[in-house]
């Protein structure tokens, strides 16, 4: 649940919360093309919250799911994405439910998916990525789990 951080030239976006339109605006300014690729080879590190409260959380999440896929960006996972994972309704999080409460898991099948995939903090010698504190022994403890982040907090 802790993994290398990228080489080079860094952009570090967080909260983005299903803004997609913003987040376009935001990296359009930061001289990212449509695609994602920046003609300097920067590349992009998302730190949690892509979903919840905005009105495209899924766009968002696939989008950034490219993203990484691509070697473009990496992303460490946030409360949101961690509820999103362990089906928990909060306010904010209707896109991944139905009327009924019920969580669209065939609908979001990829999604899932890809957030399993996911750490929780990232790193190299001279910088630490992390949604929330980077906190000496629980960075270790998570340095020892084998499971995903959901599976993991699920025990703990």
């Amino acid at each position: 649940l802790v993994r290398p951080l990228l080489d080079g030239p860094l952009d570090i976006v967080g909260d983005v919360h299903g803004e997609f339109d913003a987040l376009q605006q935001l990296l359009a300014r930061l001289g990212y093309g449509v695609n994602g690729e920046h003609p300097a080879g920067r590349r992009l590190v998302f730190v949690g919250d892509l979903c919840d409260r905005g009105p495209q959380s899924a766009t968002t999440l696939r989008f950034v799911a490219d993203l990484v896929h691509r070697g473009l960006a990496q992303l460490t996972l946030g409360n949101h994405e961690l509820n999103t994972l362990r089906l928990q309704r909060k306010p904010g999080s209707e896109w991944f439910f139905d009327p009924q409460g019920r969580a669209r898991v065939a609908e979001h099948r990829d999604i899932l998916d890809f957030l399993r995939a996911q750490p929780l903090a990232l790193e190299r010698p001279d910088l630490r990525v992390s949604h929330a504190a980077w906190v000496g022994p629980a960075i270790a403890a998570l340095r020892m789990e084998t499971d995903d982040a959901a599976t993991a907090f699920a025990r703990h």
